[in-house]
């Protein structure tokens, strides 16, 4: 809000620019009395100028000359005003900058598991806490350090995070290269010997019959037939082959979290340290809910229901408004 003092002047500004010379000089010693009252910046300069003009000669030029210095003023007067309360904006923002790391440092240790957490830290700390209001969370922060059944019970808790295997059986058939064993183009190795017609490995006995005249015909009749012993020679090359198979894909899937809903009984049974267990435990649920970056609700009953939800933006403040 503006100051009522320079409201007041600067309407009192407004009301001269509307007002003709005799108006103005008519109401020009209201104008300072009010300039005075106000206790105005402007007020001595404002005298001095009416000291000095003459007046009898050059009205309108003072009156123009006397709106133009108050001007000035007015808008000297309304920076200083927005200084100042930029001043107090920045003052109140850090101070407010200076409690919430003062929060987030002394909660990291109890509530801080991963990077996820602390910055969860940083969004829930907005509410006006005092120290002895998250000294609360400290405390049973350290008893459940001493229980650390509680702890493995709450990692136990929750929807399991496993990978789901989704198959897509009707892909389209995909190439894939592989080794395999063909004949080699020109084997070397003898495995042994075989009816054939190759000429160019004859025994030597099948030469022979060529060189006599009375088994000539006979060697002919046997190369027509395939029947002339020869040497076997084999031999194996791996090469690459290119073949088209379907393939069947597999997804993993992971499966999210869910929330924790944590019903607590409030009754007159579970004062003590039950309670303190209770309290404890869902703290330890808070923890894993802020890492995991999953909700976290609370829920008391006993003759009616009250709910918290530890994981909002205010969570630090329900926090400690549960454990009281």
């Amino acid at each position: 809000m503006v100051p009522p003092a320079l409201a007041q002047e600067f309407y009192r500004y407004q009301q001269c620019q509307l007002e003709n010379n005799a108006q103005f000089f008519h109401h020009l010693n209201d104008t300072l009395e009010l300039l005075r009252q106000l206790i105005s910046p402007f007020y001595k300069q404002a005298q001095e100028l009416v000291d000095a003009a003459d007046l009898a000669n050059h009205p309108d030029s003072f009156q123009t000359l006397f709106l133009q210095r108050w001007r000035i003023s007015l808008t000297l007067q309304a920076t200083m005003l927005h200084h100042q309360l930029l001043e107090q904006e920045r003052e109140q923002l850090l101070a407010e900058l200076q409690e919430r790391l003062a929060l987030s440092g002394a909660l990291e240790p109890v509530l801080a598991e991963n990077d996820t957490a602390a910055g969860r830290l940083w969004d829930m700390s907005k509410g006006h806490l005092q120290r002895g209001d998250y000294q609360r969370l400290v405390e049973y922060g350290r008893f459940l350090q001493q229980q650390p059944e509680l702890q493995k019970l709450a990692q136990q808790l929750g929807r399991s995070y496993e990978a789901k295997a989704v198959l897509q059986q009707d892909a389209q058939p995909e190439p894939f290269r592989i080794m395999v064993q063909v004949p080699a183009i020109q084997p070397e190795e003898v495995s042994g010997i075989h009816q054939s017609d190759d000429i160019l490995r004859l025994l030597p006995p099948e030469l022979a019959t060529l060189g006599i005249e009375e088994l000539e015909f006979e060697f002919y009749r046997r190369l027509l037939e395939k029947r002339l012993l020869s040497y076997r020679l084999q031999g194996d090359a791996w090469q690459e082959q290119i073949m088209m198979r379907p393939v069947t894909h597999k997804q993993q899937d992971q499966q999210p979290r869910g929330p924790f809903i944590v019903c607590v009984d409030t009754s007159g049974s579970m004062g003590g340290f039950n309670e303190q267990c209770a309290k404890a435990f869902c703290l330890a649920l808070l923890r894993i809910a802020l890492a995991d970056n999953r909700r976290c609700y609370i829920m008391l009953f006993a003759n009616q229901i009250v709910h918290y939800e530890l994981t909002a933006a205010s969570g630090i403040e329900q926090a400690v408004r549960f454990l009281g």
